[in-house]
């Protein structure tokens, strides 16, 4: 005589006999790193670093200039200079890139490179007002939050 098992009721007979034997299934795959996180360089010391700002946005100087004072805060030993050249040995170029700029919000990311590493990239951060337009006093928040995001390799 042959029987015939309709599917729900075999993966219910092999869900509970896996369970009884001490095993479980799960549908969420096991962590692993996702290749689009990268680990942080280690902290180094360089003997300059390289700086690039868009000049195209509304308040670049003022921008640049947040971005300059959030990094000697991070990193207070560093020598800081703007330059858009690549970078030599010992040195640490990083450049900020604008993908969004508008009068209530400016959203970019930071790449960065030494001269013997690839080039990396951070993720994107937005500051955004609803009630007012972006000005300057509200950069050093932005900065702020673009250096904690990204893994540069400083401190």
């Amino acid at each position: 005589m042959h029987r015939t098992v309709s599917i729900p009721l075999l993966l219910i007979c092999l869900l509970l006999g896996l369970a009884a034997k001490g095993n479980t299934m799960s549908t969420v795959p096991p962590k692993s790193p996702s290749p689009a996180i990268e680990i942080p360089d280690p902290a180094q010391s360089f003997s300059r670093i390289l700086l690039a700002c868009p000049t195209d946005v509304p308040d670049s100087d003022a921008l640049c200039q947040a971005l300059i004072t959030a990094l000697q805060q991070r990193a207070p030993k560093q020598p800081i200079q703007r330059s858009r050249s690549t970078p030599a040995a010992g040195e640490l170029a990083i450049t900020l890139h604008i993908s969004r700029s508008d009068k209530f919000a400016l959203e970019g990311f930071l790449t960065w490179q030494t001269k013997t590493g690839s080039q990396k990239k951070g993720p994107p951060v937005t500051l955004g007002a609803d009630d007012t337009s972006i000005a300057p006093h509200m950069f050093p928040s932005f900065a702020s939050g673009l250096l904690q995001l990204s893994k540069l390799p400083i401190d």
